[in-house]
């Protein structure tokens, strides 16, 4: 009997630590990290397709602006057709994309006056702004119209960087 103990203990194997745990399944932790991350992801991109469609029609409006100017340029247009156009193009804008229903009854000097405040130039109203007022209607209109375009370009630039 004693001589099958010594044999009994030589045959168990010194302490040694257990495997390391394996990468998959994470624990809880990786779980909740990895679907908060996602819906931050979810969340920013939603955010940034929904700030895009709010700038889509002003950049629309602007390429069509460029279309009017282009137009003027290969003579399709006249200055009062251009005037007309782009009057009708940026008061459309203000009204649905810049949801200001209120400039949709405002004409002649006062709406002059309003793209003025947009623009933050008070001499758009005296100088280039006069042919989107008045001045289109005379017999013989001399409209300055590549300062209207200039600045109804900075209109909508302006209205692009504050959506």
């Amino acid at each position: 009997m004693s001589q099958a103990m010594p044999d009994k203990l030589q045959q168990l194997r010194d302490i040694h630590l257990p495997d390391p745990p394996g990468w998959w399944p994470p624990a809880v932790g990786w779980w909740i990290l990895g679907l908060a991350i996602l819906a931050a992801i979810v969340g920013l991109v939603y955010a940034w397709r929904y700030w895009q469609s709010k700038r889509a029609p002003l950049k629309q409006a602007l390429a069509q602006l460029d279309e009017l100017h282009q137009a003027f340029l290969e003579n399709r247009l006249d200055a009062v057709a251009y005037a007309d156009q782009a009057d009708r193009l940026i008061k459309r804008v203000l009204i649905h994309a810049g949801h200001r229903r209120d400039v949709a009854r405002l004409s002649g000097q006062a709406w002059v006056d309003y793209l003025s405040s947009i623009l933050d130039d008070p001499e758009f109203s005296t100088h280039a702004g006069r042919a989107l007022g008045d001045q289109r209607f005379e017999p013989h209109p001399d409209l300055p119209v590549e300062a209207l375009h200039g600045s109804l370009r900075k209109i909508l630039t302006r209205l692009i960087k504050s959506t």
